[in-house]
């Protein structure tokens, strides 16, 4: 004799069924959200263009959709308003640590992408420090100065080992200027103030520096190589191992406080010649010199 399942029992089974095909149907959801996810992450432009506050949705749907389906699978024998009460009870510091996640989550996102933001404009400025337009190159050291957090950009290091080769920087404002080891060659510095400029190992060779002003820069070790030098300020300057070419050096470029490249102090009557004219007796070499004073790598 066939005996046929009671109602009760028929709803058992349906609802047995109905939350299987629920779970399936969450875990599908979870699957492709996850996808979705990952896949924005792995995209190079990522953190450049991507919606921090979409994203932030994104995850947090992920984590509520577990959080039903693993209520629901805990919850066969309960009737659905049970199930909504004891779930609304238990999800209640999962969402608070959720929404605390996704808030991070987005003041990361949000951080990366401004700082890839400074990265890119910074790359943009350096490049147009290096053009021969001279309004181009006024407007992106007024740039550089203005921009940066606690230093400007033009004074916190981003212009160290800048190529702004042939640059028409003439008359440009480097005043404190951090430009240590750039490439400044056969550039036009005419009139530039460069006062208090950390200069170390920077390269001048072949520049046009006529007229322009380095009051108390740091020199040490930077290469004057056939530069034009003729009305530069070199006053309380610090010239230790710099490199100069003959004839390039006048007495009235100079003060008592200028540190000469063999670390002497200038004064009225100095023959400046050692420094330039290698046919010189007394001729200093500045490699004699580099491992002593390469000792202080700081500008002053």
């Amino acid at each position: 004799m066939m005996v046929r399942p009671t109602r009760n029992k028929m709803g058992g089974i349906m609802e047995g069924r109905l939350h299987r095909v629920v779970i399936i149907v969450l875990g599908i959801l979870i699957i492709v959200l996850s996808a979705h996810l990952v896949m924005n992450v792995m995209n190079q432009d990522f953190f450049r263009t991507a919606d921090a506050v979409r994203l932030s949705l994104i995850i947090l749907l992920i984590l509520l959709l577990c959080s039903i389906s693993i209520s629901i699978r805990r919850s066969y024998h309960m009737s659905l308003l049970e199930w909504f009460g004891d779930f609304l009870s238990e999800i209640k510091s999962e969402l608070f640590g959720a929404v605390i996640l996704t808030f991070l989550f987005s003041v990361f996102v949000g951080n990366v992408e401004q700082t890839q933001k400074e990265t890119n404009l910074k790359t943009d400025l350096i490049r147009q420090l290096g053009s021969r337009v001279h309004d181009t190159t006024i407007f992106a050291a007024e740039e550089l100065r203005n921009h940066g957090r606690g230093l400007p950009w033009i004074e916190d290091g981003t212009l160290v080992s800048a190529y702004l080769w042939e640059a028409n920087l003439s008359e440009v404002n480097f005043y404190f200027a951090n430009l240590q080891k750039a490439i400044l060659g056969s550039a036009n510095l005419q009139g530039a103030d460069l006062s208090a400029a950390c200069l170390i190992e920077t390269n001048f060779k072949g520049a046009d520096l006529k007229g322009a002003t380095l009051h108390r820069s740091n020199l040490r070790g930077a290469n004057f190589e056939d530069a034009v030098l003729f009305g530069a300020d070199f006053s309380q300057a610090y010239l230790e191992d710099t490199v100069f070419s003959p004839p390039q050096l006048l007495e009235n470029q100079f003060d008592g406080s200028t540190i000469l490249p063999d670390g002497t102090t200038w004064v009225l009557g100095t023959d400046m010649s050692i420094y330039t004219d290698p046919d010189n007796p007394n001729f200093f070499r500045t490699s004699d010199a580099y491992s002593r004073i390469n000792q202080n790598n700081g500008c002053i």
